[in-house]
């Protein structure tokens, strides 16, 4: 029997929700049975109201709804309505339809609405004395942690307690990164440990791969996904799962964005916006604070802006400012400007991550990869920018977006973008990094002037960029001259 998502694909605003719902009326004719799974409580709640104006009855399951001193928890609520209600139309969001029990689905149609998460990457760093109290528990083998035999009852009393640990504890309690380490370990997940870095703390790091839905889209007499692009990890991990894919009814027709559109990139050509450039300090500040300064300095409304939390941009002043995930919010749509300063390659433990991947399904390590950015940088990038005036049907405003790098460019032109403009206007606007393994010699002899009329090395390396270490070999081959 073949496996099957159905796949309802169109741009941000194009309609797939609202496509969706005018099918509800002909499906409950035909008596089907329909669960609509959403990323938030508030989307629940709208298109609450969007069933009850074209006349259907509906129940929405979620933690709004229960407010008595006796909660029973969501999931059961819903695993109940699933086998017993006689409402055929269900709203819940999407972290709970993945918690239920897959059997519940059967004679059900599962829609749900904007990709699930199907993956998580985790890595934690621990100092010695945390990683000595973990292998008390846990054994090292070929640098991956196994349970202990006779250990397993301990981690299930400090998963579910936080309790004190039972043997060989001290009486603090263990750290939320070791429980969550714990965790991943009985439920058989594969956890990795380097060897000790500079610092003297070791890696440890896993990846968690959120099975559960692929037992529920199984389950389920059928599965529709609303989303922009069924691609990413989503859609490497239902292929590596065995799904195929088809064209859903809910498809929304097909549609372009009509209004002028510019996208600026913040990076030269051929160089990408990652955390490691833009957290580096020059004379100006930041490098993020430079490109965000470049950025408002050539607008000329209230700007959305969105960023990474170690970005720390969200008290910047005259922006919108908006999370990462944007997802269905929709109450800026007559802004004309985007800022997107939030990354998403791969750190080096993800990689660590991405590598056990590729060995543990036999495939190509850039399939991970190239997901991995799809679906952290990409996918968000094309949200984010379209949570603007783009999004209105006949917008005629000129748009002006300022993104990341020349990745994101061409994947907002390559998808709904098309009839964009790329302006590299202000992609020069990162002072150009030295390299300092082919310094002038006339330079050896400012620094070795400057350390003569006794200005300290710190000084000398702020006021001429030249690495301390490279001050300090010269001043050492000076005295030894």
């Amino acid at each position: 029997m073949r496996k099957l998502i159905y796949k309802a694909e169109g741009r941000p605003g194009s309609g797939k929700t609202e496509t969706m719902l005018q099918a509800l009326p002909m499906l409950m004719r035909k008596g089907s049975r329909i669960v609509i799974a959403l990323p938030t409580i508030a989307l629940i709640a709208e298109v609450e109201q969007r069933i009850d104006a074209i006349g259907l009855a509906c129940k929405r399951i979620d933690s709004s709804t229960d407010t008595g001193a006796n909660r029973i928890p969501v999931v059961n609520k819903l695993n109940a309505a699933l086998k017993y209600e006689k409402h055929s139309i269900l709203l819940c969001t999407q972290q709970s339809v993945q918690k239920v029990n897959p059997e519940s689905l059967s004679g059900w149609m599962l829609i749900v609405d904007e990709l699930p998460k199907v993956v998580s990457y985790i890595d934690y760093s621990f100092d010695e004395n945390e990683t000595n109290r973990l292998l008390f528990h846990l054994e090292e083998i070929d640098k991956r942690l196994l349970i202990q035999d006779g250990h397993e009852a301990d981690l299930e009393k400090f998963v579910t307690s936080g309790s004190n640990g039972v043997r060989g504890g001290t009486s603090s309690t263990w750290s939320d990164a070791a429980l969550n380490i714990f965790r991943l370990l009985m439920q058989r997940a594969d956890v990795f440990i380097e060897a000790v870095d500079k610092s003297g703390n070791r890696l440890v790091y896993a990846v968690e791969e959120i099975d559960n839905w692929w037992s529920i889209f199984s389950a389920a007499d059928e599965v529709h996904v609303l989303a922009a692009n069924v691609v990413g990890e989503f859609e490497l991990f239902a292929q590596i799962h065995g799904f195929q894919f088809e064209q859903s009814v809910f498809t929304p027709p097909e549609g372009a964005y009509e209004c002028p559109i510019t996208i600026y990139p913040m990076v030269k050509q051929g160089s990408k916006f990652s955390q490691t450039n833009m957290i580096e300090r020059t004379e100006q500040g930041r490098n993020l604070d430079l490109v965000l300064r470049t950025a408002l300095d050539n607008t000329g409304s209230t700007p959305l802006l969105s960023a990474n939390k170690w970005g720390k941009l969200d008290n910047t002043l005259n922006v919108h400012y908006l999370s990462k995930d944007n997802r269905g919010l929709n109450q800026y749509s007559d802004a004309t400007e985007a800022i997107a300063l939030f990354g998403g390659n791969p750190s080096r433990a993800d990689k660590l991550n991405l590598e056990s991947l590729a060995g543990k399904y036999g495939r190509p390590y850039d399939s991970f990869e190239n997901a991995f950015i799809t679906t952290r940088l990409l996918e968000p990038s094309l949200q984010f920018v379209t949570r603007t005036a783009i999004r209105n049907p006949g917008n005629t405003k000129s748009i002006r977006l300022f993104v990341q790098d020349e990745r994101v460019a061409n994947y907002l032109v390559g998808s709904y973008l098309a009839n964009a403009k790329v302006d590299w206007s202000f992609s020069e606007c990162l002072p150009t990094k030295e390299d300092r393994r082919k310094i002038d010699p006339d330079r050896r002899q400012v620094v070795l002037g400057l350390l003569a009329q006794g200005m300290s090395e710190n000084r000398i390396n702020r006021e001429t960029g030249i690495s301390r270490t490279t001050i300090r070999k010269w001043k050492d081959q000076q005295l030894a001259a």
